[in-house]
């Protein structure tokens, strides 16, 4: 039996599109909270981005307030998020692979 490959999958953040940003790191340190803390509550809400197609900035946001995060921290999010997302790059080694 001869073996195919019939898809390939590949995560876009930090796979595809890379930042020197660590965008999520740089979030759970301005709430305050930890690794779990941020992956429990993001991923009770991330469908919104993959489902629902909303912003990945709203979604961040949306989970920050969920933990309690401060008017002011969300700010401090949103700007955060602002300034990755002028820092990526196509992860152009990445793209010629998979061509």
């Amino acid at each position: 039996m001869e073996n195919k490959i019939l898809a390939i999958l590949f995560d876009y953040g930090d796979v595809i599109e890379l930042s020197e940003l660590q965008v999520i790191p740089g979030i759970r340190d301005i709430l305050g909270v930890t690794k779990e803390e941020w992956r429990t509550m993001y991923f009770a809400h991330n469908h919104l981005t993959n489902i629902e197609n909303r912003d990945w900035k709203e979604v961040a946001l949306l989970v920050a307030e969920k933990l309690g995060g401060t008017e002011e921290q969300r700010q401090q999010i949103s700007d955060l998020v602002d300034e990755g997302s002028k820092r990526k790059k196509l992860n152009i080694e990445l793209l010629e692979w998979i061509r």
